[in-house]
């Protein structure tokens, strides 16, 4: 397959996706106002099922609100679970490369590395409106999404 039609590809998978997932959040709380916690209903085409849509009932879970308080008394009940450690949001990427940047140096046990390149697909609103276009008029083959070998 050639660049252009892989561009096209992309372009489309891209715009379809955006799409979707925005009919999908809308739908989902249009959904959301008239089920009850555990109802499941099928979607239905002709005389087939399509989809279940289910909502769950609300479940409780238990939500740290105070860590200080957290670590306390884990030192008196689980100090099995305590560890000394360096704050997560130091180790993010961004807090340790501000650190290398500012002080020049790579701090022990840390590495840098080299990220592999990826590809981005970004479908402005103006593109976005084109391709719509395209796709309602039938332009070309653009919703051969395939993949190929």
């Amino acid at each position: 397959m050639n660049k252009r039609d892989l561009l096209v590809r992309a372009a489309v998978a891209s715009f379809v996706r955006g799409r979707a997932a925005q009919e999908l959040r809308d739908v989902k709380a249009e959904l959301d106002s008239i089920m009850d916690a555990g109802d499941r209903s099928y979607a239905m085409i002709d005389d087939g099922e399509v989809a279940t849509v289910s909502k769950t009932r609300a479940s409780t879970k238990p939500v740290v609100v105070d860590e200080a308080a957290l670590l306390e008394w884990c030192k008196r009940n689980r100090p099995d679970v305590v560890r000394e450690m360096v704050a997560p949001w130091f180790t993010a990427a961004g807090s340790l490369a501000q650190v290398i940047e500012e002080t020049g140096e790579v701090p022990d046990g840390v590495d840098v590395v080299e990220g592999e390149p990826s590809i981005s697909v970004r479908v402005s609103t103006n593109q976005g409106e084109a391709l719509a276009e395209a796709l309602l008029a039938g332009k070309e083959d653009v919703l051969y999404l395939e993949s190929h070998q």
